[in-house]
């Protein structure tokens, strides 16, 4: 091998290992940006949650179908970002309010709540599509 032969290999090698080096660089850097935008959702979630977390308890009678749905709703969203009221029925002291909590197919959960204090009894999952 002549020695114009090896410098012309050293030089491909050099650009090569340039080339590498821009790369690393570039995924270091796609990195941190995945990173920082993760911690940012993190935190935005915290946030939002301390929100539902922070508002004040239903203490009171529970009268009408909208305020059953809005405390099913609060009480879902703390997990499932996604929930989305559906129907409420009242049976005797307690609502049962349907509420949609699948981000691709339905899954329909069930809330009960106390008519008379407001307070969540339970949830149970009644469908899944």
């Amino acid at each position: 091998m002549s020695s114009e032969e090896i410098e012309g290999i050293n030089k491909r090698l050099e650009a090569i290992e340039r080339a590498i080096n821009e790369l690393a660089k570039s995924v270091k850097d796609l990195s941190d940006y995945v990173k920082g935008e993760a911690a940012k959702e993190a935190t935005d979630y915290a946030k939002a949650t301390e929100k539902v977390d922070s508002a004040p308890k239903a203490v009171e009678k529970v009268d009408d179908a909208e305020d059953a749905m809005d405390i099913a709703n609060a009480f879902m969203k703390k997990d499932n970002p996604v929930a989305l009221p559906l129907k409420a029925q009242q049976r005797e002291d307690i609502w049962l309010v349907d509420v949609d909590i699948g981000a691709v197919r339905m899954e329909i959960v069930r809330v009960k709540i106390n008519a008379n204090t407001g307070e969540i009894l339970g949830h149970e999952t009644v469908e899944r599509k």
